[in-house]
């Protein structure tokens, strides 16, 4: 068992045994715990987290914590929908996918999680420009050229990049 977490009413004791890490903190009280919730999760597996929400008949991308990302950046993709996301990816548009992908995640219940598992290849020195370019805090996506603008635009919808 890697975590525990018990709940005694609004009090939650979480327990990482891996890292022989303990917290307690109330449940919905932002004070008791030393960073925010998503922050406070991801320091805790190694598993990308992404936060989508259904809004007008579409999934959007409100918040996340990239541990990794391959070959995309969560500033730049925060508050775009999931076919903006995907819109680079060959033939993901045009074969119905994208659209059969939007339709599953939209049928997804509250309180039942689903778990992605992906894989990508990188060659050359893609990655490496991507990461440079992430670590200098540049929003735009220039492997995408004119196709993708900056995305400033989509600051401000109350998302939180951390």
């Amino acid at each position: 068992m890697c975590f525990t977490l018990d709940k005694d009413g609004d009090e939650w004791h979480f327990i990482n045994h891996l890292l022989q890490e303990e917290q307690i903190f109330k449940f919905g009280d932002l004070t008791s715990l030393s960073v925010e919730p998503l922050d406070f999760i991801g320091r805790h597996i190694q598993e990308d987290i992404m936060f989508l929400n259904q809004r007008g008949g579409n999934i959007y991308l409100d918040a996340g914590q990239l541990c990794f990302p391959g070959n995309w950046s969560l500033p730049f993709n925060l508050g775009r929908t999931f076919e903006e996301i995907h819109s680079p990816v060959p033939s993901f548009s045009d074969s119905g996918l994208a659209r059969k992908a939007r339709e599953f995640l939209m049928r997804i219940e509250t309180g039942k999680p689903w778990t992605r598992f992906n894989w990508t290849i990188t060659a050359g020195k893609f990655f490496l420009q991507c990461l440079l370019s992430l670590m200098n805090g540049e929003k735009t996506n220039r492997s995408y050229g004119g196709k993708r603008g900056r995305s400033d635009t989509y600051e401000g919808r109350g998302s939180k990049v951390l």
